[in-house]
């Protein structure tokens, strides 16, 4: 038998409002405020939480470039706290400047079944 189950429809159904969900879950999750939140610009949901948060600024990763590079490398021990909302390989990027001026991960979640993860670092 071919056709939409009761299954395939109630799937479907938490799949959209799941969708919806992700950028509040993201910001919910953060201990505090970041001064700084990366996202990705050409994903909708990353874009969603960087205009629901109150970081003091934004950086697109979809439009980095040396200079947004080298401010990340340049922060100093302890000095910020950033969160992000990201594809995963943009967060091993980003997480290896981060390290390399002494900020270390303070939370990460993996959503969107994969896709997108919520991270923290301070």
């Amino acid at each position: 038998m071919t056709g939409i189950s009761r299954r395939t429809i109630l799937r479907g159904s938490a799949a959209v409002s799941g969708a919806f969900a992700l950028p509040q879950v993201a910001l919910s999750k953060s201990s505090a405020q970041p001064d700084i939140f990366i996202y990705d610009g050409r994903l909708a949901a990353s874009r969603l939480a960087a205009a629901q948060g109150k970081a003091a600024s934004c950086i697109d990763v979809a439009s980095f470039d040396d200079e947004r590079w080298a401010s990340l490398r340049s922060l100093k021990r302890g000095q910020k706290r950033v969160a992000g909302f990201t594809r995963w390989s943009d967060w091993v990027i980003v997480r290896g400047y981060l390290e390399e001026a002494g900020l270390r991960a303070q939370r990460e979640d993996m959503l969107s079944e994969g896709r997108l993860i919520s991270w923290e670092m301070a």
